[in-house]
């Protein structure tokens, strides 16, 4: 969990670090309301370990890193991962 580095996100939740399940990592900052910013931010430390849904331009069987990463949901449903 990062804290954002533009003027509009400053303050608050910018990005996830996301471990693929290939190992490869990669950042996804798009997607993310204002709200959710806001409440991500605040309880930041209770995320991670936990999993998240993303959309992706390639896909991720046929690329080892993908590009274009978009936060879809949280899922709080599944167990924590490492």
């Amino acid at each position: 969990v990062y804290e954002g580095d533009s003027p509009r996100t400053r303050g608050m939740f910018g990005r996830f670090k996301v471990r693929l399940e290939n190992g490869a990592e990669v950042y996804c900052g798009n997607g993310f309301t204002l709200n959710q910013r806001h409440d991500f931010w605040k309880r930041k430390s209770s995320l991670v370990g936990n999993w998240i849904e993303m959309k992706v331009q390639d896909d991720p069987a046929k690329v080892a890193v993908v590009r274009f990463p978009v936060f879809k949901r949280l899922r709080i449903d599944l167990p924590k991962g490492k």
